[in-house]
């Protein structure tokens, strides 16, 4: 959720080369993603916040555990937008 409310990009390598991918392009389905098989992801890039932001995630204890939900959002004032 985080990643997806700031407007990430993966960058995405394997011996043919890197590529960026737009996290809204990243996520294809539960379990699934844009990567080739023969493809790591190499890094994320994140945009400069221009707003609040904020990462919510509720689970039955606080460290080390799957969240039963995670929240994440971000205002971004120049484009009058939020990002969920």
């Amino acid at each position: 959720p985080a990643l997806l409310a700031s407007g990430a990009d993966i960058e995405v390598a394997s011996v043919r080369g890197t590529r960026r991918v737009p996290v809204d392009d990243f996520y294809t389905g539960v379990k699934r993603n844009a990567l080739a098989p023969d493809e790591l992801i190499r890094a994320i890039h994140l945009p400069a916040a221009r707003g609040p932001q904020q990462f919510s995630k509720v689970g039955t204890r606080n460290a080390m555990v799957i969240a039963v939900c995670a929240f994440g959002l971000a205002l971004h004032p120049e484009r009058r937008t939020l990002r969920t």
